[in-house]
């Protein structure tokens, strides 16, 4: 069969579809209803299946995946993350830093009128761990309590980080260490050895014919408790000043 024209304001075209003069202007018209399809039949992540809303694990370190979609009907156009029409793919940026990395694309049906949009997502693993960061408290032999952090560039068993750091303080009293901050170390001072020294004060009386007793005044420096008096008896007839 011929090629069939038609002549639209002053121009020959190939009549593959209708014209028709709508208020003095020439409208395309077509033999058949527009799809107002703008649905898909799958959405994959480097070849995986998705659903509209769901999410993609990622191993660490990826830095892209491909995003691919098919629409249900082929003259539906794709826009946004992808594009193309029927179907679209794409090379998409990701990274853990920009979880869940949301990738959103419309699908326009063929009637130019209908869309819809789809959005999935990518979660990009983090990075293995190459250290450990420890919490510690404990008890000073003078009773004070200690608290700090460790971070350990050389493991990431904070159970060996935690014995590391206990070692490098001499196994002190009172020892706790974990991922969190523990509770800070309950202290107490240790027990005080009293010291008892002569204040320089002193008595002295005769106690018998040739003898006399003299009486210190004590104190003690060290523990601030009371201290007894020091008792000297020495031969003699008088006091020594």
């Amino acid at each position: 069969m011929s090629a069939v024209y038609v002549k639209v304001d002053g121009t020959w075209k190939l009549a593959t579809e209708g014209y028709t003069k709508v208020n003095g202007t020439w409208r395309t018209f077509y033999p058949y209803p527009l799809s107002a399809d703008a649905t898909v039949t799958s959405i994959t992540i480097n070849g995986t299946s998705v659903a509209n809303g769901g999410t993609y694990s990622a191993a660490s370190g990826t830095t892209s995946v491909t995003l691919a979609a098919t629409a249900s009907n082929s003259s539906a156009v794709f826009s946004g993350a992808i594009s193309g029409t029927g179907s679209a793919s794409a090379s998409v940026s990701v990274s853990n830093g920009t979880n869940p990395n949301a990738k959103t694309f419309t699908v326009t049906a063929e009637d130019g009128v209908t869309t819809a949009t789809y959005t999935v997502y990518i979660d990009v693993a983090a990075p293995a761990p190459t250290s450990v960061t420890v919490y510690y408290t404990f008890c000073t032999p003078q009773g004070n309590t200690v608290t700090g952090s460790y971070t350990d560039t050389t493991t990431t068993s904070a159970s060996t980080a935690c014995a590391s750091r206990q070692a490098s303080h001499g196994y002190p009293s009172n020892w706790a260490c974990g991922t969190t901050p523990p509770p800070n170390a309950s202290c107490s001072p240790p027990p005080c050895s009293p010291c008892c020294q002569d204040t320089g004060d002193f008595t002295c009386v005769n106690v018998s014919v040739g003898r006399v007793k003299y009486t210190y005044t004590q104190y003690d420096p060290c523990c601030g408790t009371s201290c007894p008096s020091r008792i000297v008896y020495v031969d003699s007839y008088n006091c020594m000043a």
